[in-house]
């Protein structure tokens, strides 16, 4: 295959890449989106059956059911993060492979498609960069507060009231998956498997 010919493919695959890229983008806010109108419309129902003895009126199912749902969201939100991560480096691979230099002002050149590479310093937690280490905070600061929020609302439901062997079972099991959610979005944050170059592994 002529270079050029190969060229022409690899910006075909990365525009179909870019743009499966920024579908996920979308896809995550609106997982957030729908996690926090869920917590909010839900603990307003909650708020409304709350008394001293516990909530009335509400069956013990609904109760133990009801952290599923952004337990849920939050599942696929670190698979979706983890996911742009993993593409994030096939793009930033494409994008040197595909390397169009464009002259600017000054005579300088400039290299494109570049968008990914130079974003991956606001997106990757990188140790050698401490001037960067404000968008690790930021990042952290994004993510943390849903699992905090999810793990608090899950103890605002179930608390409350005579505690069952289900309510026990239910607890365990919400709080392990909410762990291991939090532990999958730091693996999509700092291993190297989601942020080296290809030539780094």
């Amino acid at each position: 295959m002529e270079e050029k010919d190969q060229r022409q493919l690899l910006l075909e695959v990365y525009g179909i890449e870019r743009q499966s890229d920024q579908n996920s983008t979308v896809v995550v806010f609106a997982i957030i989106a729908a996690a926090l109108t869920y917590v909010v419309a839900s603990a307003g129902f909650l708020l409304g059956h709350y008394t001293s003895a516990g909530y009335t009126n509400i069956p013990s199912v609904v109760l133990l059911l009801s952290p599923l749902v952004i337990v849920a969201l939050l599942s696929s939100l670190v698979l979706t993060v983890s996911a742009n991560a993993i593409r994030g480096k096939h793009l930033k691979e494409l994008e040197k492979q595909v390397n169009v230099e464009v002259k600017a002002e000054g005579g300088k050149k400039i290299s494109f498609p570049s968008s990914i590479r130079d974003t991956s310093d606001i997106w990757e937690i990188k140790r050698s960069l401490s001037w960067l280490r404000v968008y690790a905070v930021l990042t952290l600061t994004t993510y943390i507060p849903l699992f905090v929020l999810a793990l608090a609302y899950t103890f605002a439901v179930l608390i409350p009231g005579p505690w069952s062997g289900y309510k026990r079972a239910a607890f365990v099991f919400y709080s392990f998956v909410i762990a291991a959610q939090a532990a999958g979005l730091l693996v999509a944050s700092f291993h190297p498997r989601f942020k080296k170059d290809y030539n780094a592994n």
